[in-house]
């Protein structure tokens, strides 16, 4: 996961160390890009139970009242949310849920290059941590 605001304001200072073309279209290009950001699904968003379920069968991040962290299976046979009934002797009910964090992944740190459409010049905006996929 990234930190949005410090990625946007990274990309906010990259607009004004950018070669000035007659067009602008440096900063158009960045503009478009941080609210492409901004507009992007979060994923570490809780979601209220009492909102909806998981559409998905699978594991599932739980929060309860008591603030207390859980993963349950949800299937949607399940006559309870994630299973787990009011009374339930172990666990409260959960109030709140969020798919899963992707697995963790090893990053190597590469450079970010824009091309200058005008001139063919590539324009580094600087490093950034590439992620190495995983084999599932």
């Amino acid at each position: 996961m990234i930190d949005e605001k410090k990625l946007i304001e990274c990309l906010e200072r990259q607009k004004f160390g950018l070669p000035h073309s007659a067009t602008g279209q440096h900063e158009v290009y960045l503009e478009n890009v941080i609210d492409y950001i901004k507009d992007f699904p979060k994923v570490d968003n809780w979601i209220p139970v009492k909102k909806r379920l998981p559409e998905d069968e699978g594991y599932y991040l739980t929060c309860d009242k008591k603030g207390n962290e859980h993963v349950f299976y949800h299937h949607k046979a399940f006559e309870y949310p994630f299973g787990i009934h009011k009374n339930h002797s172990q666990y409260y009910m959960p109030i709140a849920w969020m798919p899963l964090p992707e697995p963790y992944k090893e990053v190597e740190e590469s450079r970010l290059y824009m091309k200058n459409l005008e001139t063919g010049e590539e324009i580094v905006l600087g490093p950034i941590r590439a992620i190495k996929m995983s084999k599932r």
